[in-house]
């Protein structure tokens, strides 16, 4: 013959329920089963939780407590990754050379993520003016970006609550530099002196650059005797092969020098 009033619960010694509608009662041959079941509103903050239940029947006869214990996660963990040892955010595409290193740490807020079984790693290589290729790696948190050329990469980890996270990030890896050549338009009148060349009107310079990863952020300055020239027009040309072009024409008046 139990007493509803006598039966708490207690979380982490607050209450949250103190015969209220959700404790439910079914009779037995030896007395009464009640039932107690929360819910989000009840157990909300993440972290460490000590669940009691104690009650006494209409004698004031009090029963063991009973007490449960668990660690409530919400929070998804996060994915932090390092190039060659400097930070790479989520979504970030980074130029690199050498052979570096691309690792990543979990950050879980709640319990250490020692798990690297539930890591899964995976890219995408495209070498320079090659077959992209998929790859899987599972365990790993760490990876040698021995070849040239670009890699997609996608790192997706489980915590032990269960809560998963992604990030991308582009790394493109290159070691050679870029070839330039400058050639003066032979179609442009002059005639050569002593080894100078003199041009009555103003010279025309052809200059390309050849070489992969290049495209619109690569650097090409164009200079006459130490001074940048800022009307150069530089066009992009990509042959297909993971090779890109940059070619521009110059016109320089007088008798200068072009570097």
């Amino acid at each position: 013959n139990i007493a509803l009033d006598k039966i708490v619960v207690k979380d982490n010694e607050v209450v949250v329920a103190n015969n209220d509608s959700r404790l439910s009662w079914t009779q037995t041959a030896t007395g009464y089963e009640g039932t107690y079941t929360t819910s989000t509103q009840d157990i909300t903050p993440d972290g460490d939780h000590r669940i009691t239940v104690d009650a006494s029947d209409n004698a004031t006869n009090a029963a063991d407590q009973k007490s449960t214990t668990f660690n409530l996660d919400q929070t998804a963990p996060v994915i932090k990754a390092t190039i060659g040892g400097t930070d790479i955010k989520n979504g970030d595409e980074k130029h690199v050379t050498g052979t570096p290193d691309f690792a990543f740490t979990i950050d879980s807020a709640q319990e250490p993520h020692d798990d690297s079984a539930k890591d899964v790693f995976k890219y995408t290589y495209t070498p320079f003016g090659g077959t992209p290729t998929d790859n899987t790696v599972t365990g790993a948190r760490k990876f040698n970006l021995a070849s040239e050329g670009t890699y997609a990469i996608s790192v997706s980890v489980t915590d032990a609550a269960g809560n998963p996270a992604t990030a991308t990030y582009t790394v493109v890896v290159n070691n050679k530099p870029p070839v330039l050549t400058a050639v003066l338009d032979s179609s442009v009148s002059s005639q050569t002196v002593d080894g100078t060349i003199y041009y009555k009107d103003a010279a025309k310079v052809n200059l390309s650059v050849e070489g992969n990863d290049l495209a619109d952020s690569s650097s090409f300055v164009v200079k006459d005797n130490g001074n940048q020239i800022d009307n150069a027009e530089v066009v992009w040309a990509d042959d297909g092969t993971g090779k890109q072009t940059a070619t521009v024409q110059i016109e320089l008046p007088g008798t200068d020098e072009a570097t």
